[in-house]
């Protein structure tokens, strides 16, 4: 645990240089505050073209350009990046994110993620997500981590631990996927579950009560395995192709 805080920690710092880089600091451009506090926006203080580098918190809902420190509310949206601690019914970033979000309903996020997501339905992350997410429903770009939830739905290349009744590969997966239903274009590692595909190529092993690949170097077991490369394409109990 104390490894993974100082992951996080020192990718916020990062992050936060980053964002003085892009000229984030400068308060011709974007004001700058250890605190924000309102009621919904636009009753805030200061205004959300603001940076909050310390605590914003708001009663319904609050915006703002970025915030770099403790979000607390209802609602709360960042224009720009956020590092830090979110703790809301919803969090959404239109840029990256580094830190803890924990969302009632979701957490969404349209740049790159760096730590872990709570939420009660939905974190969503476009672009790629570093650490662990749990929701209903999680679906991103590429996952370099670990992910539980009913629906895990990845779209770009990923690795790490997938535990959910659906895990939804549209790339390739490198890694272990334990679930009901297990699914990837490209498969390396290991597929545990009641229904496991790989509709291109895999390697590694698959136990389930239907196992299937288009061509896999590796090991079936369960009650029918399809491997399409094989000899022996169908077989009860145990099929194999190295």
């Amino acid at each position: 645990m104390k490894k993974i805080g100082f992951v996080v920690l020192s990718a916020a710092l990062a992050s936060c240089a980053v964002a003085k880089e892009n000229d984030l600091y400068n308060t011709e451009t974007h004001g700058t505050t250890v605190l924000q506090l309102g009621i919904a926006d636009p009753i805030q203080l200061p205004d959300s073209s603001c940076n909050v580098y310390g605590l914003r918190w708001n009663l319904f809902y609050g915006a703002s350009f970025g915030v770099y420190g403790v979000d607390l509310g209802l609602v709360g949206l960042c224009r720009d990046n956020m590092s830090g601690f979110a703790l809301q019914a919803a969090n959404w970033v239109d840029s990256d994110f580094c830190g803890f979000q924990a969302g009632g309903v979701f957490n969404v996020v349209n740049g790159d993620s760096v730590g872990a997501q709570l939420a009660g339905v939905l974190n969503a992350d476009r672009g790629s997500f570093w650490g662990f997410q749990s929701a209903a429903v999680n679906v991103i770009g590429s996952l370099f981590g670990a992910q539980l939830g009913a629906v895990n739905w990845d779209k770009s290349l990923s690795q790490g631990f997938q535990v959910g009744v659906a895990n939804i590969d549209l790339n390739e997966f490198d890694g272990c996927s334990m679930g009901v239903i297990n699914f990837a274009d490209s498969f390396s590692g290991f597929q545990f579950g009641v229904v496991n595909v790989v509709s291109t190529s895999g390697s590694g092993f698959q136990l389930g009560v239907v196992n299937a690949a288009e061509s896999l170097t590796g090991v079936q077991i369960g009650v029918l395995n399809l491997i399409g490369s094989a000899t022996v394409p169908v077989l009860p109990v145990f099929n194999c192709k190295f």
